[in-house]
């Protein structure tokens, strides 16, 4: 199958995200300041994401991405995508890239989609990366379409599919820049769901 596996042709990308929401700035009110009985972090929902080995592609990996074209999807074998039920937009699971990629790693999940007339590729996508030790871009055939290196919250996107044979790659990976990446808020995984393709 035509599975692509190769690196950008740069360290880093080429693509131009929308900047981040910019931060609340607390003002103070006098009030003493009293230790809160929840939990302190609410960008994340208190349960713990559950991880599911991914049955052999494409039946897990299709089930999480309430995809039944039968286009045939492909994984990272080292480091494969997994299903996950806590964080998705639609039925019971999506599918999310692998947890823990190291320096000068990545995590792919691809699709080999072939349609005589091409077509449009819809998805719902999440970022849950940061740079500069965590990114993640969107291939066609080996061009890269859109990148982030920041976190986002679910989102809907389109690939316009050319006719004939077609892969579209979502990767997450690390650049190796010889140090250790800190401790961020972010997981350095990307998630997908939702697939649709719709011919021309």
């Amino acid at each position: 199958s035509s599975y692509v596996t190769q690196p950008p042709t740069t360290e880093y990308p080429t693509f131009y995200p929308t900047k981040p929401e910019p931060r609340l700035t607390a003002k103070p009110t006098g009030r003493p300041i009293t230790k809160p009985t929840g939990p302190t972090n609410t960008r994340r929902p208190t349960k713990q994401p559950t991880e599911v080995a991914p049955a052999a592609p494409p039946s897990g990996i299709t089930t999480a991405l309430d995809n039944e074209l039968g286009f045939p999807w492909q994984t990272s074998p080292g480091l494969p995508w997994t299903t996950s039920d806590w964080d998705k937009t639609g039925g019971r699971y999506s599918a999310r890239s692998h947890i823990g990629i190291q320096a000068g790693e990545q995590s792919d999940l691809s699709i080999l989609i072939k349609s005589g007339r091409g077509g449009l590729l819809t998805f719902d996508f999440k970022s849950d990366v940061r740079m500069p030790h965590h990114g993640c871009y969107i291939n066609l055939d080996g061009v890269t379409l859109k990148g982030f290196t920041f976190p986002t919250d679910w989102m809907s996107e389109e690939v316009d599919i050319p006719p004939g044979d077609s892969v579209v790659l979502f990767r997450a990976w690390s650049p190796n820049l010889g140090m250790p990446a800190p401790m961020y808020d972010v997981s350095g995984t990307i998630g997908v769901d939702n697939v649709r393709f719709r011919p021309s």
